[in-house]
């Protein structure tokens, strides 16, 4: 997918077939689950054309060269034109289904889209065959639970996100990893501690540090998971660095902390990620865009 003036995307990452692709890009554009700001749904293509080589070269801050790492396959977005989010988990099942027909062994980056769309796009790979016998961790940048069971009588509010996918899915919940969480409620922690949920704090990763708080994931699913699915929604961020995001909560973490904390990432076996929340109604010179792009070119460094 190219820009109007024929620039190419996604760092200038070579385009190929499916069959092809050792890497897959797929919007999901659904915001009907956002409880406060909505407008999420526009974030796929415009995360995508910040991605453009006009501004980015294909070289990660740690020297990778992501042209020669990745052969890319833009699936484009799922569209959804119900607001049924049952609806748009299928439409995204019906399509990683089909990917797998084709290609059984391709990474994956998902933009949402609100925080909801990791459920589709995890809870899909489970069933359409790309975690298959695997055990599988997740590891999700957020400063909330989002372990309601319901959230003002909805089972798919995007703060259910993790309380449907342990149920939805076989997933160990020890292999769940909570980074950079600042608006806690008791409840949620009480269920976290009693499914060994490991929560990090935004004070613990300031404390830790990025690279502190990178070993600890390491030290919990290094040669223990054989696949781990990231999960980045940008409301970690304050939202001084990232005004485009759908539930800003001042006192988040900074650009360069969460880069160097996915540096640190490095060598564990992650083969899928998303971006989420986005919201371009509230971006300005759309510095949360060219935050979400850089996020992009420096976790595609890290993948497997």
């Amino acid at each position: 997918m190219n820009s109007s003036d024929n620039i190419p995307l996604f760092f200038g990452i070579n385009n190929c077939n499916l069959e092809q692709a050792n890497l897959i890009a797929i919007g999901i554009p659904w915001d009907h689950s956002s409880s406060y700001r909505k407008g999420s749904s526009k974030a796929p293509d415009l995360i995508r054309q910040a991605t453009t080589s006009a501004l980015y070269n294909q070289f990660s801050e740690t020297q990778i060269d992501l042209i020669s790492k990745w052969q890319l396959y833009d699936y484009g977005n799922i569209e959804n034109s119900n607001d049924d989010p049952l609806a748009c988990q299928q439409a995204v099942l019906t399509s990683l289904k089909e990917i797998y027909s084709k290609n059984t062994t391709s990474s994956f980056l998902f933009f949402g889209g609100d925080h909801l769309i990791t459920c589709f796009s995890f809870i899909s790979l489970f069933k359409s065959g790309f975690y298959n016998k695997k055990i599988v961790g997740i590891i999700y940048l957020y400063d909330h639970h989002d372990l309601y069971n319901d959230y003002e009588g909805d089972k798919y509010s995007h703060a259910c996100v993790l309380r449907r996918i342990i149920d939805e899915t076989n997933i160990r919940t020890s292999n769940i990893l909570q980074v950079g969480l600042r608006a806690l409620t008791p409840k949620q922690i009480e269920y976290a501690n009693q499914n060994r949920i490991k929560m990090i704090s935004r004070k613990e990763f300031q404390t830790h540090g990025p690279e502190g708080t990178a070993q600890i994931a390491k030290e919990m699913f290094n040669k223990k998971v054989d696949s781990i699915y990231l999960s980045i929604d940008l409301d970690i961020f304050d939202p001084s660095f990232a005004p485009g995001i759908g539930n800003p909560e001042p006192g988040g973490l900074i650009t360069t902390e969460i880069v160097d904390f996915l540096h640190g990432l490095s060598g564990l076996p992650l083969h899928a990620f998303d971006i989420v929340e986005y919201n371009p109604n509230f971006d300005n010179s759309q510095i949360t865009a060219f935050l979400a792009a850089k996020l992009c070119r420096e976790t595609l460094s890290i993948m497997k």
